[in-house]
């Protein structure tokens, strides 16, 4: 958030501010399955973040590329809940699915299955989910992100 501007963080703080459940992380210790899910577009702050297309270095490893900092901003105020969530919860984990649906859930649900990857270091490296979502990156970040994330769906209309 410090990188932003002030216009640029009110925004992000009202669209937390409506609706702080931004979805949920879910373990399965039978099949030791971690889940991450993200909702889509939901107040109109959401649909304001979502045009604000201006890129911006990745801020959990600057050197991979830019990528949108609408959603890079929004996607700052869960990192650590699902961090914290995952590394207290998730340990030997064999599969990680991260689901994203809309513009923002399937926009941060990218920026977290790379976090993920990059930071908590579960094990294996997250399948990715997206249903109705954006392009969230550019070029360079996303040579980044499909070297570390093999798997990923992207599914759109």
């Amino acid at each position: 958030m410090a990188a932003a501007d002030p216009n640029h963080q009110r925004l992000a703080n009202m669209m937390v501010s409506e609706s702080s459940i931004f979805g949920l992380v879910a373990w399965n210790p039978a099949t030791r399955t971690a889940i991450v899910t993200i909702r889509g577009t939901k107040p109109i702050w959401d649909w304001i973040a979502d045009i604000d297309a201006i890129p911006l270095p990745y801020l959990s490893d600057p050197s991979v590329g830019l990528v949108h900092m609408g959603f890079q901003l929004v996607y700052e105020h869960i990192r650590l809940s699902i961090a914290d969530l995952l590394s207290a919860n998730c340990q030997g984990a064999l599969t990680i699915w991260v689901i994203g649906h809309s513009l923002v859930g399937g926009a941060l649900a990218v920026l977290g299955a790379f976090d993920i990857f990059k930071n908590v270091k579960l094990g294996p490296a997250p399948q990715l989910y997206t249903l109705a979502g954006p392009r969230t990156r550019a070029p360079d970040f996303a040579a980044s992100f499909a070297a570390a994330i093999p798997t990923c769906n992207r599914i759109v209309n």
